[in-house]
């Protein structure tokens, strides 16, 4: 009689050791899948990373595109084609009065970059009807800034009228302005930093031959011989007269 309490033992004895085995099966899943969520967490803050620029030029590139991206929305959202058409207007080749001026001032603070944008517009519907490109082929308007300098503004103002300061501070901001729209900040940088060494050296020694030496522009050509057929007769003079203070007097 003493086999049956044994057997039932036996059986009780086996029941534990099953439910110890699936909770171990459990536990060990549950570990799996927080393995597994922890790896895609990982993976997923990586490719956010990789997506995020990584140097100071591609994080200024990305804050000057983001400001032009936001302003171009609220222009959409607030403005009708109507009121914008309007608006351009006013912004470009006009002595604004003080309404415009402080309208002006309002759209920089409520749309940072559509000042810019609508410049450039402008600057090519001049250039297209010009040169007869259109104005939305970016290729043909690399350089827009640059070349409305060039054709537009010096065709109805001539360099040596306008003077060679305002030649040279308008031609650094146009090669700035270029370099901007292109992406191009540390030439941005540099092209404004040598203007404002020029400036201060000119300022404050008054030679300002020597201080345009520190930009980073061309030569300004201000009339029909170009710097390098004045700089060429000039060393002919200096040549010269050195030759005729060594003739024999007579």
């Amino acid at each position: 009689m003493t086999v049956a309490p044994a057997g039932g033992s036996d059986q009780g004895a086996d029941r534990p050791a099953g439910g110890a085995d699936s909770a171990d099966r459990q536990l060990a899943s549950d570990a799996s899948r927080e393995e597994v969520r922890g790896r895609i967490k990982e993976l997923k803050a990586r490719f956010d990373a990789s997506r995020q620029p990584r140097t100071m030029e591609e994080r200024l590139a990305k804050s000057v595109g983001d400001a032009i991206k936001t302003g171009r929305q609220k222009r959409r959202r607030r403005r009708s084609h109507s009121d914008s058409s309007d608006d351009e207007d006013a912004l470009f080749l006009k002595a604004p009065s003080r309404g415009d001026a402080s309208r002006i001032q309002a759209i920089a603070e409520e749309q940072p970059g559509r000042l810019f944008e609508e410049g450039l517009k402008e600057m090519s519907r001049f250039l297209g009807a010009r040169e007869g490109a259109d104005a939305q082929d970016s290729s043909a308007m690399g350089n827009r800034v640059v070349s409305y300098l060039t054709t537009i503004f010096h065709a109805k103002n001539a360099p040596d009228k306008v003077g060679i300061r305002t030649t040279r501070e308008m031609r650094t901001l146009a090669e700035a302005l270029d370099a901007l729209k292109a992406g191009q900040l540390p030439k941005v940088a540099d092209l404004l930093i040598q203007r404002f060494k020029s400036l201060e050296v000119g300022a404050s020694s008054g030679a300002w031959d020597v201080a345009q030496r520190l930009e980073l522009i061309p030569e300004m050509d201000l009339g029909l011989a170009s710097a390098q057929e004045v700089r060429a007769a000039q060393r002919a003079s200096v040549f010269h007269d050195k030759v005729k203070g060594k003739a024999p007097a007579k």
